[in-house]
């Protein structure tokens, strides 16, 4: 598992540009190129690294599809800014889950709904979504019939 927790910057006119921020920033186009062996999933714990020009939906790549180019099977990110105490909660939830074995789409499907039940506030929890693989199979593949 890779966690990123920091800032990005998003370029809705040229997705590829869109950055995680260290001290260079590492483009969208250069996840893609990039091989995570081994890399079961990503948790992007940034603002809007699902995020996406709403008038171009299909083709539309971010940061987080650009890990899912690089074979990354399932990435968790956000689809706004969110506050970065308040996506703490999640993000440690989330891991506490995550560790115990759950798969991400459930772990962050239990965080969730444990934030309903706490009276959080949505715009926090709602802004994280998983993307890729939502199941594991056990190498079993899903029946097409």
């Amino acid at each position: 598992m890779i966690q990123f927790s920091g800032h990005a910057t998003i370029d809705r006119a040229e997705p590829w540009k869109s950055a995680l921020l260290f001290d260079v920033p590492l483009t969208a186009r250069e996840v893609a190129t990039i091989r995570f062996p081994g890399t079961s999933v990503v948790v992007l714990d940034a603002c809007s690294t699902l995020a996406f020009d709403r008038e171009r939906v299909e083709g539309t790549s971010t940061i987080a599809t650009s890990f899912l180019q690089a074979g990354v099977p399932t990435v968790i990110g956000t689809l706004w800014d969110v506050d970065d105490a308040a996506a703490a909660a999640v993000i440690v939830k989330l891991h506490e889950r995550l560790a115990r074995g759950m798969p991400p789409a459930a772990a962050l499907r239990d965080v969730q709904r444990l934030l309903i039940r706490e009276g959080r506030d949505r715009t926090t929890w709602s802004a994280f979504v998983v993307m890729g693989k939502l199941v594991e199979t056990n190498g079993i593949e899903p029946s097409t019939s």
